[in-house]
């Protein structure tokens, strides 16, 4: 069994028969209500501004043109990890590892070289997280 980043779940939890949750061996993550709602862009965008709007919430984006919008998997992945960080209890500080394939571990994803692999699209896609401007609302 597998979970939504495609890592495998632990055999325990998988079958059912241990008496640890989900959240003891570190399988789920937290993700606010407003970012589940108001989700990033699932492929890339054309422009350096996004809006997306879901019943009383909205998500505006805005990145420079030279950068762009983050979109796709690995964003999602990287907020999920850092928002799950945040309310953990542990530290207030995040650890987001020295290199991208250090990154890529803690996101449950197997580092790959090479231009089109996991560490250089992880890297390009957390600059552009970085790099833009979120503005949600509620009303």
């Amino acid at each position: 069994m597998r979970t939504a980043a495609g890592t495998a779940l632990p055999a325990k939890l998988a079958v059912g028969g241990s008496p640890k949750s989900a959240h003891e061996i570190r399988v789920l993550g937290f993700m606010p209500r407003i970012l589940v709602l108001t989700t990033l862009p699932h492929s890339r965008p054309r422009t350096c501004r996004f809006e997306r709007i879901n019943g009383r919430y909205s998500l505006r984006l805005e990145a420079r043109r030279s950068i762009g919008l983050p979109y796709g998997l690995y964003p999602r992945l990287i907020l999920i990890y850092l928002t799950t960080q945040a309310v953990s209890p542990k530290s207030p500080e995040i650890d987001l590892g020295r290199t991208p394939n250090d990154l890529a571990h803690r996101l449950g994803l197997t580092p790959i070289s090479g231009p089109r692999g996991t560490a250089k699209r992880l890297h390009d896609q957390l600059h552009r997280l970085v790099s833009t401007r979120f503005h949600w609302q509620f009303s």
